[in-house]
């Protein structure tokens, strides 16, 4: 049986999402992101009639199933978790069937999602700037969206080179769309090679990982590892390159590396860092392919990388092995920082906000849990091959605590150090 997300309406475990085709419209004058988000759904059960997703404050257009249009109910609003979109079947397919459901949507001003700057709250104070958080629960406010830095083309209008090209933003919707063949030029955030025919296939990501951002910035890669295929390099406006360049570039492609000599190969071909406006209200956001952190690093001295490098981490903890809901939260910041006077797993009542709960808890309980099983069972030559067979295991999955437990039990019963687990 599954156990339950308690902070999401959606039917989930009896049909899936399995790959999202996205095609949106930004519109500056209005604030607004408008286009479609077409899913492919593959049935976990026989008979399902219906399709439950989340959303928070979205306006829907309409809704299809392989092209013919369906009926539809959008729900009334959750305070937490949002009003439910209820999508009729037209047929009830079969366990493992596919289903393509294509939902037509626009943002509205109360999404918390996506924030818009104006251009006064920028570096150059010339042009707007958009972005967007998502974790733990925002990612229904733009619906269910894959990271749009990966893969966002500009279409129109036509585009020479990546970003607004110096054109006033604002002046002009644009529009983006994804999972195409990307051409050259044509990438907004990434370099324009990067969807080569070598490229790292798409990998399955938790929802909190949609990422977006927008606005008049410039890309310079960092040097590159001998033998390693991934790229680094940062994004931001062109007046805080030079310091931005100079703040992350001798470690950054470091870091990964190592990770990879501790872990597994990294697996998304890409690890870039956003360098947001100075109102941007986090320290960094570990979303895939493309970490957004805060100007506040740029220390002058480099005192301050260690933020990426416990970004960077995230790769393996988080991003490529994700907890299962909120209450395992912990499991995602495992090899991070694990305190001593609260509960390391937390019990969520249906539609408790997760926000509500977050605290230093799951860094500094699950950094400290984990040195203790590190020492108690041998040490790291112990620990590491331990950890590499855990992302093996669990590489593209949700899991919670318990699961976690057993591969532990599992793994050093069979190497070794079950005894110690005993005590």
């Amino acid at each position: 049986m599954v156990t339950l997300d308690p902070v999401t309406q959606s039917n989930y475990a009896e049909i899936t999402t399995r790959h999202v085709h996205f095609d949106w419209l930004i519109d500056w004058k209005l604030r607004r992101i408008s286009g479609s988000a077409t899913h492919e759904l593959v049935a976990n059960q026989d008979n399902v009639k219906q399709v439950i997703l989340d959303t928070s404050h979205l306006e829907i257009t309409g809704v299809e199933v392989s092209g013919i249009p369906v009926k539809y109910d959008l729900k009334q609003r959750h305070p937490v978790m949002g009003s439910a979109l209820v999508v009729s079947l037209p047929s009830t397919p079969h366990k493992g069937g596919q289903i393509a459901l294509k939902i037509n949507y626009n943002t509205t001003t109360q999404c918390t999602a996506v924030g818009w700057l104006d251009k006064e709250q920028t570096y150059g104070k010339k042009f707007e700037y958009l972005f967007s958080q998502c974790q733990p629960t925002y990612s229904s406010s733009v619906t269910s969206i894959l990271p749009v830095l990966m893969s966002a083309l500009r279409v129109s209008p036509p585009s020479d080179g990546p970003v607004h090209e110096g054109k006033e933003v604002g002046a002009e919707p644009v529009k983006y769309q994804y999972n195409q063949v990307i051409e050259p030029h044509s990438v907004l955030m990434l370099p324009a090679n990067y969807m080569r025919d070598d490229a790292p296939k798409p990998i399955p990501i938790p929802s909190y990982l949609i990422a977006i951002a927008s606005g008049n910035v410039i890309y310079k890669p960092f040097a590159s590892v001998s033998g390693c295929s991934w790229k680094t390099g940062v994004w931001t406006e062109p007046e805080q390159m030079d310091a931005a360049f100079w703040e992350f570039n001798q470690d950054t492609a470091n870091y990964v590396h190592e990770a990879e000599k501790m872990l597994t190969p990294y697996e998304f071909g890409v690890y870039d860092l956003l360098l947001l406006p100075p109102s941007f209200p986090y320290g960094g956001m570990e979303n895939a392919c493309l970490t957004f952190v805060t100007p506040t690093l740029l220390a002058g001295d480099r005192s301050l990388v260690d933020v990426v490098a416990h970004e960077i981490s995230h790769s393996w903890f988080g991003n490529n092995v994700s907890c299962a809901d909120s209450g395992h939260f912990w499991l995602n910041e495992m090899p991070l920082n694990i305190t001593k006077y609260q509960r390391l797993v937390i019990d969520y009542a249906y539609g408790e906000d997760p926000d509500d709960a977050y605290s230093s808890v799951p860094y500094e309980k699950g950094s400290n849990f984990l040195l203790y099983l590190e020492r108690l069972l041998g040490g790291l030559d112990v620990f590491l091959p331990y950890a590499r067979d855990y992302v093996n295991t669990f590489r593209g999955r949700s899991i919670r605590t318990d699961e976690w437990k057993t591969h532990l039990f599992d793994y050093f019963e069979k190497h070794g150090g079950e005894d110690k687990l005993k005590l």
